[in-house]
């Protein structure tokens, strides 16, 4: 039984239940119980396991599984794999890595198979295997399925990806509508890095459709947010996109270019050559 794994997903959930330790311990055991069972270092008794499982609103069975299968190191491998590639925009590997994947018996857990069938629909759509239509519908029946755990920030980067299709054919307004409804209900302390990234296309989205005041009011919020994220990408593509809407609006050329600059330094740090390849084409004055 793996219980160094078992630990590291009663945490996990715990977290993205925004719960404490102190929480998820009341009426079951010690705080320090718990604290060593996510540290790996005590394997809980089967009434224990019960209790956190009803508490954390878990089958027991998701437990027993984690517990008991290796495969769990493997899933997440391939799930950092597909997170890199698509960072790089290389739907074609992304969609050959999950097929192959949902092939095999590794990806059981609902919550898994789901961010592999999203992923492999996703890059099918984006490399023209599949038209909007297959995908959105595969994507529609992702977010609706019952799982046994559903992981909301799963659940949320899927609709935001939805949103982002949409906009991608034309279906600006629609899309609005989806970045609206996850603004609202997304709980921005649960995973600001995720936050960040839906105001971001939300905003890239708003300044495609010549909204470019709102673009840069939301630009300006996810900024502030971004500084706490740490993520020089995201920081670079949202100066980038700050420049273009500055552009737009006839802000000072100084203030423009600053933005520009910053864009590029990010990029620059990270190797990201589409991205500096762009900003030297089409923005060199002001880099």
């Amino acid at each position: 039984m793996d219980r160094q794994f078992l630990g590291k997903e009663i945490k996990r959930i715990r977290e993205e239940l925004n719960l404490t330790q102190k929480q998820i311990s009341n009426g079951i055991c010690d705080q320090g119980v718990i604290s060593k069972i996510e540290r790996g270092e005590f394997f809980p008794s089967f009434e224990v396991l019960l209790a956190l499982s009803n508490r954390l609103k878990l089958p027991i069975n998701y437990f027993f599984e984690a517990a008991i299968s290796g495969q769990f190191h493997h899933v997440n491998s391939v799930k950092n794999e597909v997170d890199t590639l698509l960072t790089q925009f290389k739907f074609q590997d992304v969609y050959l890595l999950a097929d192959s994947e949902l092939q095999t018996n590794e990806f059981l857990l609902g919550e898994h198979r789901q961010f592999l069938i999203w992923a492999r629909a996703t890059s099918a759509f984006y490399a023209k295997i599949l038209t909007y239509d297959e995908c959105s519908a595969i994507i529609e029946k992702c977010i609706t399925e019952e799982i046994d755990y559903i992981n909301q920030n799963q659940k949320m980067r899927i609709r935001n990806s939805l949103a982002n299709m949409k906009a991608s054919i034309g279906k600006f307004e629609e899309s609005f509508v989806e970045y609206e409804r996850l603004i609202s209900e997304f709980k921005s302390e649960s995973n600001t890095f995720l936050y960040v990234q839906i105001l971001f296309n939300y905003a890239n989205n708003l300044h495609s459709y010549g909204q470019v005041e709102k673009a840069l009011e939301i630009v300006n919020k996810a900024l502030i947010l971004c500084r706490t994220v740490e993520n020089l990408r995201l920081f670079g593509m949202l100066y980038f996109l700050k420049g273009e809407c500055l552009i737009d609006m006839r802000y000072p050329r100084q203030t423009i270019s600053g933005c520009f600059k910053k864009a590029f330094l990010s990029f620059e740090e990270l190797d990201h050559q589409k991205f500096i390849g762009i900003l030297k084409d089409h923005y060199s004055d002001y880099i």
